[in-house]
């Protein structure tokens, strides 16, 4: 009887064992803002596939406290797999800097086969413990009527951040994201103006 009476006595609380306060906060990432929108384009798009590092392919926020050491944040989570928010994200921001809706996600139809194709293997997007942000990417342009690789490059960004708590670490990544979305977009813009979108044997039209 006595034991029954202790039992009662823990789950109602008598110990102050009672409800947990849910610590846990969730981050997504910003896009751009459409006061960096460019003329409408009618331009049309693919993007992906995406490689994503395995280790940052979670729901956690991820910190980077060494040189081969991460930290994984028990509050702190995204509300999406950061894969998916990376995704979103830089078709969004693309989306602005080119000025067409018309983006794909990796794969699309054969049927709405775009004109030209980015595909990102992400290599780092991580925020340092204290908060700055940093991304490296190999991304390419690509012609997808014949394959045709345009632009091969390499990005490796560095964003500041205004504090070293989790917040000013999301802030970061997003500008660091929005500085690779314009990297991007800049060689576009390139390819375009040199007249490179459709292959040199196809009329346009």
């Amino acid at each position: 009887m006595r034991l029954l009476s202790l039992l009662a006595c823990v789950l109602a609380g008598c110990f102050g064992l009672g409800p947990r306060v849910d610590r846990t906060r969730y981050f997504t990432l910003a896009p751009l803002g459409s006061d960096e929108a460019a003329p409408a384009s009618d331009l049309t798009l693919g993007l992906g596939p995406i490689v994503f590092p395995g280790y940052l392919d979670r729901m956690s926020v991820v910190r980077r406290t060494g040189a081969n050491e991460l930290g994984v944040s028990a509050n702190d989570r995204w509300a999406e797999p950061l894969r998916d928010a990376f995704g979103t994200t830089l078709q969004q921001n693309l989306a602005v800097l080119l000025g067409t809706p018309r983006i794909a996600q990796y794969p699309w139809a054969r049927s709405a086969r775009p004109l030209l194709a980015i595909d990102v293997d992400v290599l780092r997007f991580e925020a340092l413990a204290k908060g700055d942000a940093e991304v490296a990417a190999v991304w390419h342009v690509v012609r997808v009527a014949d394959g045709a690789v345009l632009v091969g490059r390499t990005s490796r960004i560095a964003e500041p951040a205004s504090g070293s708590d989790t917040d000013a670490a999301v802030l970061a990544l997003s500008r660091a994201l929005g500085a690779l979305s314009r990297e991007i977009a800049t060689a576009v813009h390139a390819e375009q103006a040199a007249g490179h979108v459709q292959p040199p044997n196809r009329p346009r039209a």
